[in-house]
């Protein structure tokens, strides 16, 4: 954070973990309505901008290609920002690496790395990756 930071950072909330607070000079502003540092304008601008239960073809048009997954799973994730993006990935090849999970996705086939926390459906195929 620069010494003339005024819109604050992202962080991850110290009293309750949440991934979407803000600390702003000395404040933190949490999204999370059981925490004691909640902020519920925060919170509501917060929600505001995020992007819910969509593909990520649809959010990311650009990514072209023709890649089919051999054995396909759908990967629920929210990134950093609390997007929450579904994706389209093959489990074959599939590998964990540290706190990350590192698949190939559609439509390009390019290997993406993932948070494992941040993955909401990771039981759903976490016996299936090869260790």
């Amino acid at each position: 954070m620069g010494l003339f930071d005024f819109s604050g950072s992202l962080i991850a909330c110290p009293a309750c973990g949440a991934r979407r607070a803000r600390k702003s000079f000395w404040k933190i502003k949490c999204v999370n309505a059981n925490c004691s540092k909640y902020d519920s304008d925060y919170a509501a601008q917060s929600n505001l901008n995020r992007i819910t239960g969509k593909s990520a073809t649809e959010v990311f048009p650009h990514l072209n290609g023709s890649f089919s997954p051999s054995d396909p799973v759908t990967l629920q994730y929210e990134n950093f920002r609390g997007d929450q993006l579904t994706y389209l990935a093959d489990v074959v090849g599939a590998y964990r690496t540290g706190g990350h999970l590192v698949i190939r996705v559609a439509p390009t086939g390019r290997r993406v790395a993932f948070l494992l926390s941040a993955i909401k459906n990771r039981s759903e195929f976490e016996g299936r990756l090869s260790d």
